[in-house]
């Protein structure tokens, strides 16, 4: 045996690996396990090949991402080679010439991997180390080895599940104060809530109940936008009536004062009350083309502090800008009161 840099050629180091508890990565817009190689001092890592697994195959790898993780010196020479199977992924890294690889000098612990998966709320997962390989190449000598490295304690992912919380809500009807009018929930909406990245894995949907409420179960910590949806049965509550209530508005000689009424006049959502929302209710009546939602949703906390225009005077007819959807940032508890309230386009004597 020959004595380089008080190191024993030929003889394997003490090293371990260790996964970090995963942590979301906002510039992936995926979660994230480091793989980190520990107690590895003043030796060359000229390769790298370790074989983990994982429990649940609902767990979506991001396999580019993954790829472009390996610790750039020891990428820097003939590259990395990867496997991805259902369950299973192979991480190699190597570097010729044996005596000038990638040097980890120190005895804390070096990331030399990132795993980025993706997964739906609730879903949990193990990650396993299934072999821990290196190839050590010694100082200024041409001679290598290859070494089982050791795996740490609690370094491997025990039953990871992802951090979920619950966003919920109601879809009511405005309080209607017209003849047969019925207030209370809005059923069979279409609730998409999607995540600002438009990460699939983290988007969810829900269709109100019978009494208009909803619910989904989301990935805690980030953003997301939540929009109902409802294009169903754009006729209804469509008569000539509304269009004689609007004519009316129009020319100020009978003047819509109900702000659901008001809300639901600007057919073609174009801001304004015209003559062009009345053609749009005659084209649903006769079942021609139209392009326009059969329903709108405001916010609940926006439609209590909506106010519309005085009635005869300038501007009677503008109608108040509303957003439909609400945004939430970084989610971090249950939100259960993201109300909204629907508006049948049209229906201004509410009859849908």
């Amino acid at each position: 045996m020959f004595l380089f840099s008080d190191k024993i050629v030929g003889q394997c180091p003490t090293f371990e690996f260790c996964l970090s508890e995963p942590y979301y990565e906002s510039l992936y817009g995926a979660f994230a396990t480091d793989v980190n190689l520990n107690d590895f001092a003043n030796y060359y890592a000229a390769g790298i090949d370790l074989e983990i697994s994982y429990s649940n195959t609902d767990i979506h790898i991001i396999e580019s991402t993954t790829e472009q993780s390996l610790l750039s010196v020891i990428k820097t020479g003939l590259g990395a080679s990867f496997n991805f199977s259902a369950g299973g992924i192979i991480l190699g890294g190597i570097q010729p010439p044996l005596d000038e690889g990638a040097e980890v000098t120190g005895f804390d612990e070096e990331i030399i991997f990132t795993i980025y998966f993706t997964a739906v709320a609730g879903e949990c997962v193990d990650f396993t180390f299934v072999s821990t390989d290196v190839i050590v190449s010694f100082p200024l000598i041409p001679a290598y080895e290859i070494c089982e490295g050791g795996v740490g304690l609690n370094c491997e992912i025990d039953d990871y599940c992802m951090p979920s919380f619950t966003l919920a809500g109601l879809i009511e009807n405005p309080v209607l104060d017209c003849v047969d009018a019925e207030d209370g929930g809005v059923p069979g909406v279409l609730v998409e809530i999607n995540e600002a990245q438009e990460i699939e894995d983290y988007d969810c949907m829900a269709i109100t109940y019978a009494n208009g409420d909803y619910e989904c179960s989301v990935i805690g910590g980030l953003d997301y936008r939540i929009t109902p949806i409802h294009d169903y049965n754009r006729s209804c509550g469509l008569t000539s009536l509304d269009i004689d209530i609007i004519q009316d508005h129009i020319l100020q000689s009978d003047c819509i004062t109900d702000l659901w009424s008001f809300l639901a006049a600007d057919v073609n959502e174009s801001g304004t009350i015209t003559t062009s929302d009345n053609s749009a209710i005659q084209g649903a009546i006769l079942n021609t083309d139209v392009d326009w939602p059969s329903w709108s949703f405001v916010p609940a906390s926006t439609y209590t502090g909506l106010t519309i225009p005085t009635c005869p005077g300038m501007g009677s007819h503008v109608v108040p800008s509303y957003n439909e959807f609400i945004d939430i940032e970084e989610l971090d508890d249950d939100l259960t009161q993201l109300d909204f309230v629907g508006i049948k386009m049209g229906d201004v004597n509410g009859t849908c």
